[in-house]
This record gives C-alpha cells, structure tokens and sequence, in this order.
C-alpha cells in the first residue's frame, strides 16, 4: 500500500515535536517515498494471473482446433490415396 501525502504530512508532524525541525527533515528526506503509490498489491498480483491463465487457456483451445483439424485432414488425405 502507498503512502500518500496525507501520511507523510501526519509522520512528519508526529516526529518533529519529539526529535526536533531538523531532525525530522532528515528522517523524512532519507526515507524513500518516490513510486509507493505505484506498488502492486496481492490484489494486482492475482487479477494479472487470471488474465494469464485465461489467455493460456484460449491458446491451447486453438492449439487443440489445430490439432483436431490437421489430424482430420492427414486421415482424409490417407483415405483417399488407399482409394485410388
């Protein structure tokens, strides 16, 4: 989950009354809160690998069209070279 601004603006102000201006400055500068809004949750994690599956999915359906169609054409194919 991110952290936005809200939170850094409440983090800040809960520590500076007890470390001091500028040591509070310096904890929040040295925390890293550039792209936290753009983490992936587990929510994120599993509705992707539901897109996946699915997308696996429909491509072994066509692959067993495929298949299917081939073998089909092959046997027609010896069919008509014994009826010759």
């Amino acid at each position: 989950m991110g952290i936005d601004n809200a939170q850094r603006s409440r983090l800040f102000s809960t520590l500076e009354p007890v470390l001091g201006l500028e040591n509070a400055e310096v904890i929040m500068n040295s925390l890293n809160f550039e792209g936290t809004e753009s983490l992936v949750t587990k929510d994120d994690l599993h509705s992707e690998f539901e897109r996946m599956m699915a997308q696996i999915d429909k491509k072994f359906l066509n692959m067993k069209i495929w298949f299917l169609v081939t073998g089909a054409g092959i046997a027609l194919a010896v069919v008509n070279l014994y009826k010759k």
